[in-house]
């Protein structure tokens, strides 16, 4: 019995061994999961890479936008004030011989058209080159939004999952030590325990009776080195930051439509059009059942009479019928529909009036 003790305790002590460090290994594979979810091919680092691309596509359009926007505003004006300042010939009109007026009025009117003409189709070139370029900045900035909330969803997930992961490792991890404790303890009481009847065994065995209670002191006093039954506990390996901040804040959230959008030095001139939040993960709602019960009620009497000379009974009995009828209706869960549409109206444009003056009519 000894002897099985004293061979097995080595083992045991092993597995246990075994067993914490495969506990610790549980807890340092949630960061290598973490790690892979961040290097993998389109995986988070990759996604947040594109992030910045799109916003930097987006950024640059705005700013093309911003300075066609500007120049639009300058060419208009121009057109605006040349025809707040049109004024005919100041000369007086004689009508015995209005010849040298009309000559004035068309040599003015001939230079006001060509002048009108070349500053209203500056200002509609500049307009029509600032809608395309809006078209544009506008699909980059759906585009952007959607990026994002990908990277948004990618990140809080795996941030999410790595401290679930730890959470129940740890949990896993100190269970086992508190079992691996208690069993390091009767561990060693037992190769103790074993190491003595061992040696009680050979007093018990021994025929030399002079040595034999030398021997039984011996045993008396016995000290049984366990330290190689010692656990070497190791301890849990610490935690890498899977840092949140860069999507603290979400498309169409208003921190966020600040920081991308309305501090940005182009926003004036060329502000975003309607944001498109974040979807949520579609949660299927059960199907609401009406049901519908009608009630059908028959009644049948019967009516039995006895007659003798001095008494009638009437007798009546009655039998009904319940028919239960049932409809089912089932309402299907409600449909989302996301649509975004852009927020841009252009400025009035003018119309081009080009009066032409015949030089031979008089």
């Amino acid at each position: 019995m000894p002897w099985r003790i004293l061979s097995r305790t080595p083992q045991a002590h092993a597995r246990d061994q075994s067993e914490l460090e495969r506990s610790v290994t549980r807890i340092a594979n949630c960061t290598m999961d973490m790690r892979v979810a961040f290097e993998t091919q389109n995986g988070i680092s990759e996604t947040k890479a594109a992030v910045d691309k799109k916003r930097d596509l987006h950024a640059g359009c705005r700013s093309t936008e911003h300075d066609l926007a500007e120049d639009a505003k300058v060419k208009c004006a121009v057109l605006e004030s040349f025809k707040q300042s049109l004024s005919p010939p100041s000369m007086e009109l004689d009508r015995e011989n209005p010849l040298p007026y009309l000559v004035a009025f068309l040599d003015w009117s001939r230079e006001a058209n060509s002048t009108y003409v070349a500053h209203s189709r500056a200002c509609e070139a500049a307009l029509r080159a600032q809608e395309t370029q809006r078209r544009d900045c506008l699909g980059l900035q759906s585009s952007f939004e959607a990026q994002f909330c990908f990277y948004h969803s990618a990140l809080t997930d795996a941030c999410g999952t790595y401290s679930s992961c730890r959470t129940a490792s740890i949990a896993s991890h100190n269970q086992d030590v508190a079992s691996v404790q208690a069993s390091e303890v009767s561990r060693k009481t037992e190769f103790a325990s074993a190491r003595s009847v061992q040696c009680y065994i050979q007093v018990l065995n021994t025929t030399d009776h002079t040595a034999q209670q030398s021997l039984f002191d011996s045993c008396s006093s016995l000290s049984t080195n366990t330290s190689h039954l010692s656990i070497a506990y190791p301890s849990v390996p610490s935690a890498e930051k899977c840092d949140l901040t860069s999507v603290a804040n979400r498309p169409c959230d208003d921190a966020w439509v600040t920081a991308e959008y309305s501090e940005q030095r182009w926003s004036s001139a060329a502000p975003p059009g309607q944001c498109s939040p974040c979807v949520p993960p579609t949660t299927t709602a059960p199907p609401t059942t009406t049901i519908t019960t009608a009630l059908t009620t028959t009644t049948t009497t019967t009516t039995t009479t006895t007659a003798t000379t001095t008494t009638t009974t009437t007798t009546s009995t009655t039998t009904t019928t319940t028919t239960i009828t049932t409809t089912t209706t089932t309402t299907p869960p409600p449909t989302t529909t996301t649509k975004t549409e852009a927020a841009f109206s252009m400025p009035d444009k003018f119309s081009l009036v080009a009066r032409t003056v015949d030089s031979g009519t008089g």
